[in-house]
């Protein structure tokens, strides 16, 4: 009986103080995917293409695209309104072409209107990246 009452008082204090900081688990930090940096307009026969190179690991995009009316001079401070939203999968080969790591993706152009568009790419898991560069097609 004397030994039982001391023991039991060990591991009531080892058992109490345990080890480490007790609290809530956390959760792991989630990471957004890389944000796309070059993206490129041009016009090629009536046609705007679009190429952009594919963030490691990657494969959904949304792209963004707003109009202006040429002759309108085109305000360097004022935020864009984009106002069509398109998603990409580069799986899907009705969607755009791909070439090693390269997207290029087709739209028709607006006669009377420059184009600007944008890219944000979305993970598996829905995460959104950075915007990426803005592209002016005349």
């Amino acid at each position: 009986m004397k030994i039982v009452v001391p023991l039991l008082l060990f591991f009531l204090l080892a058992g109490w103080t345990g080890c480490g900081r007790k609290g809530p688990p956390a959760a792991p930090e989630a990471v957004a995917p890389e944000r796309v940096t070059d993206l490129q307009g041009d016009v090629v026969e009536r046609e705007i293409r679009l190429s952009w190179t594919i963030p490691a690991g990657e494969r959904l995009f949304r792209l963004y695209k707003a109009t202006e009316p040429f002759g309108q001079e085109p305000c360097v401070d004022c935020p864009v309104r984009f106002t069509q939203e398109i998603d990409i999968d580069t799986a899907d080969p009705r969607a755009v072409d791909v070439a090693g790591d390269k997207v290029i993706y087709r739209d028709s152009a607006e006669a009377g209107y420059r184009s600007l568009y944008k890219i944000v790419v979305i993970s598996a898991d829905g995460l959104r990246s950075k915007d990426s560069n803005i592209v002016y097609v005349p």
